[in-house]
């Protein structure tokens, strides 16, 4: 009898200990898991920042992008018609032409003036309280002659009409020199052309 109840006693004994094991390794277990799962969460936040900033990086990026293409643009406004007549710009252009086309400038004369006939421009929009001037087109009126053959000539009349700067031959007028022996015949030119430039406009604060 006293035998039958040590081994139920040793049998409940041992179901206790084991049961006390599995809480224990369980328990364990659990605080890992849990853990786990908080560092999964972390690293989730953080993909999500990373991810977020990465974004704002390239949005950035493409705004840079653009704003250095307007840069380049009102670079290329500022070229075509500048602010100002810059009459030293406009020689060293002309002479510049003149030595990559192979034609000798004998002469060249530059005549400021209004320009005669204005294009109808629509008023900008002005904020109340601010009166903007409207900006004046201004012609720079340029007088070449020079020599060169026909080639020259002929490069150096393309080369102006595709300077950056706003040029425009007006007229011009071409005579043949008298032959020299068995040279190239050279050719004679009269160039009547307009260059363009633009007041920036006027803001008078109330």
């Amino acid at each position: 009898m006293k035998s039958s109840a040590r081994v139920l006693i040793t049998f409940f004994m041992s179901i206790v200990v084991f049961i006390a094991a599995l809480y224990v390794l369980f328990s364990l277990d659990m605080a890992q898991w849990q853990d786990v799962q908080g560092m999964r969460y972390k690293v989730a936040e953080r993909q999500a920042v990373r991810n977020r900033l990465m974004d704002l990086i390239s949005q950035f990026r493409e705004k840079v992008a653009q704003f250095t293409d307007l840069n380049s643009q009102i670079a290329l406004i500022t070229n075509t018609l500048p602010p100002s007549m810059n009459i030293p710009e406009l020689l060293a252009t002309m002479e510049a032409i003149s030595a990559q086309t192979k034609v000798t400038l004998d002469q060249i004369t530059f005549t400021s003036v209004s320009a005669t006939q204005q294009t109808q421009q629509v008023a900008p929009a002005q904020t109340p309280g601010v009166k903007i001037g409207q900006s004046k087109a201004l012609e720079v009126t340029m007088n070449l002659s020079g020599s060169g053959d026909y080639s020259a000539v002929k490069d150096f009349i393309a080369s102006l009409e595709t300077e950056q700067r706003l040029i425009d031959v007006r007229s011009l007028v071409v005579a043949p020199l008298p032959a020299v022996g068995g040279k190239t015949p050279l050719f004679t030119f009269k160039i009547d052309a307009k260059a363009y430039y633009i007041t920036p406009p006027q803001f008078t604060l109330p």
